[in-house]
């Protein structure tokens, strides 16, 4: 539970965070916005590069900072705290971020349930999502 206190400390940073993940068919990101300690907006976006589709889902998803973080583990396998929002006007979203350095980003979804092409566009992280210095243009 120390982990959860201290890393939205910085918070007060009101901005937005972008995190990317890509591979040779999907390019996956998400864009954050914390508007307090525990909400968050987001708005996925999923392209397809080898058939040409997209799609994108947004909404606000809300943390529960009095339970104990998640533990995901890293491209390396090694383990590390993550704080779960979620969404509950979707049926499932869940989005776990690093809960010490929030520089990585996975992401749960219902594909079949909230992508037009859940197949070729799934919500669910493919990979992890790594913080990127996107703006906004």
């Amino acid at each position: 539970m120390a982990a959860q206190s201290l890393s939205f400390k910085h918070l007060q940073k009101k901005g937005v965070s972008y995190y990317l993940m890509k591979n040779d068919t999907l390019m996956q990101m998400i864009r954050i916005n914390y508007l307090s300690q525990s909400e968050i907006l987001y708005k996925i976006y999923v392209k397809n590069k080898k058939r040409e589709l997209q799609d994108s889902i947004s909404g606000i998803a809300k943390a529960h900072l009095d339970y104990d973080p998640e533990i995901d583990e890293d491209i390396d396998g090694t383990a590390y705290p993550a704080i779960e929002f979620n969404d509950k006007q979707k049926d499932y979203i869940y989005i776990r971020i690093d809960a010490i350095k929030r520089n990585k980003i996975q992401i749960n979804a219902n594909n079949c349930l909230l992508s037009k092409h859940p197949l070729y566009c799934p919500f669910s992280s493919q990979g992890i999502l790594f913080k990127s210095k996107l703006k906004k243009k």
